[in-house]
C-alpha cells in the first residue's frame, strides 16, 4: 500500500481516468486537495511514482490561481509518452488543459468555458491516432444539460471549436480502443428516471448516436464507467436502484461484444449501498470492478472499497471482497483504477491497481494506492514490472 499524501483530498476523477502510466513505468496521478492556511480553496496537484505505487513524489501544483476552487483532474498518456491533464475551475466554470512532455509542463490553457452555467467534471481520452478528446457537460434551468467537447489533432497545440453533443445530466466516462474510436457512457433522464447510455465519438462534433445500456423498467442509474479489452469488447459498470433489494443501489455490469449482453447484478443486497464504480480489464481475461460499499448492518456506518472479479471476461463475477484498510479510518471513497486500452504500456497485463481516498473522521484524508500484484504491458512486450501488495 503506497500512501500518496495526507491532506483533505477530493476524488482524482470518478472512473478510471485519474491515473495513467508511461512507457518507462512511471505512474502519474492527479488529485484535488483543499489548501488551508490563508488560501482556503481547492487546488489541483500532480504526483508520480517510479516504484509501481509504493512511494510518490511531492505534489506539484497545476492550479494557476489561489483564489479559485479547482478540482476533478483527469489524465491520459499518448503514444509519444506525453502526459495530458485537464481539470475544472469550478469558480469560473472553465476547463484547463496542460501537457507534460518529459522535460516539463507546458503553460495551462483554457480549452472549454461553460460560464455562466456550471460545468461537470471533465474527462480526457486519447485514441490510437493520438487525437485528444476533452468533454464536460453543462446546462441551465431553461436548457437541458448536454455534453461540450473539444479535440486536438496536434498534441494539444490547437483545439477545435467547442461542439455540443448528446444530452446528459451526469458524469461522462471515456475509453479508447485500438481502432481509432473513443467510447462514452453517461447518464441522462428517459423522462421518468435516470438511465445509462452509450455513444461513440468519431471526429470533432460527430457521434454515432445514443444507445440505452439500461432497461427503462429499472430505477435510477448512476455513475457509469467503461473499459475495452484486447478483443475490443466493451465492459460497462454502474450502480442502480433495485426494488428487490430494498431500494438500495446495487452494482451492475453489461458487456458489448458484437451486441449487448444481459445486465448482470454483480452485487444485490438489501443491507448494502454501492456508488462510484471503476472498471479495468487485464490481458489475462480478468475484469476488475472497484466500488464504494456502505454496510447498513454496522453499528457505525463505514464506507469501504470493495472489489468484484471476473475470471472469464465478464461472463460472471465472484462476491465482493474488501480491499481497503479496514478499521484504519472511518470512510474510504472515490476508487480509481489505472487503465487505458491504448497505449499498451498503460494497461495491466495481469492483476489490478487502485487509488482511493481514506477519510480520517472527516478531519483530513489520506490518498492511498493499492497495488495487488499487478504486472503491466510493456512497450514491445519485452519487460514487465512487478510488485506485490505491501503488508
Amino acid at each position: 500500500m503506497g500512501d500518496v499524501g495526507v491532506g483533505v483530498f477530493s476524488q482524482p476523477c470518478l472512473g478510471s481516468h485519474g491515473v495513467c502510466r508511461t512507457r518507462e513505468g512511471r505512474l502519474w496521478l492527479g488529485l484535488a486537495e483543499y489548501v488551508a492556511g490563508g488560501i482556503n480553496h481547492w487546488q489541483v496537484f500532480s504526483t508520480y511514482s517510479d516504484d509501481n505505487g509504493a512511494s510518490w513524489s511531492a505534489g506539484s501544483k497545476r492550479t494557476i490561481s489561489d483564489t479559485t476552487d479547482d478540482d476533478a483532474p483527469s489524465l491520459a498518456v499518448d503514444g509519444g509518452n506525453n502526459i495530458h491533464m485537464v481539470w475544472r475551475d469550478a469558480t469560473n466554470n472553465k476547463i484547463y488543459y496542460q501537457k507534460f512532455d518529459g522535460g516539463g509542463w507546458c503553460s495551462p490553457a483554457v480549452v472549454l468555458i461553460t460560464a455562466p452555467a456550471a460545468t461537470s467534471p471533465p474527462r480526457i481520452c486519447i485514441d490510437s491516432t493520438n487525437r485528444i478528446l476533452v468533454v464536460t457537460s453543462t446546462g441551465t434551468s431553461a436548457v437541458p444539460a448536454a455534453i461540450r467537447e473539444t479535440s486536438s489533432t496536434d498534441s494539444g497545440k490547437t483545439w477545435s471549436a467547442v461542439g455540443v453533443g448528446f444530452n446528459t445530466n451526469g458524469c461522462i466516462a471515456l475509453c479508447a480502443d485500438v481502432s481509432g474510436y473513443i467510447h462514452a457512457v453517461y447518464t441522462n433522464s428517459d423522462g421518468a428516471r435516470n438511465q445509462v447510455y452509450y455513444d461513440r465519438w468519431e471526429s470533432a462534433g460527430t457521434w454515432t448516436g445514443a444507445t440505452a445500456v439500461t432497461a427503462s423498467v429499472d430505477g435510477n442509474q448512476y455513475t457509469p464507467d467503461i473499459a475495452v479489452d484486447t478483443s475490443n469488447a466493451l465492459h460497462v459498470t454502474w450502480v442502480g436502484l433495485n426494488g428487490s433489494a430494498g431500494g438500495k443501489t446495487n452494482l451492475r455490469y453489461r458487456k458489448y461484444s458484437g451486441g449487448w449482453g444481459s445486465i448482470i447484478e454483480v452485487y444485490n443486497d438489501a443491507s448494502w449501498d454501492s456508488s462510484v464504480p471503476s472498471i479495468s480489464c487485464a490481458d489475462t481475461g480478468y475484469v476488475y470492478i472497484t466500488v464504494v460499499a456502505y454496510d447498513y448492518n454496522l453499528a457505525v456506518l463505514r464506507f469501504e472499497i470493495q472489489l468484484a472479479t471476473s475470471s472469464n471476461g465478464g461472463t460472471s463475477f465472484g462476491g465482493l471482497t474488501t480491499i481497503s484498510d479496514i478499521g484504519l479510518t472511518k470512510h474510504k471513497n472515490y476508487p480509481a483504477m489505472p487503465y487505458q486500452r491504448w497505449p499498451w504500456h498503460s494497461r495491466p497485463d495481469s492483476g489490478y491497481a487502485c487509488y482511493y481516498v481514506s477519510d480520517f473522521a472527516g478531519v483530513s484524508s489520506q490518498a492511498r494506492f493499492l497495488n495487488d500484484s499487478v504486472t503491466w504491458k510493456s512497450w514491445g512486450g519485452c519487460v514487465l514490472i512487478f510488485a506485490g501488495r505491501a503488508p
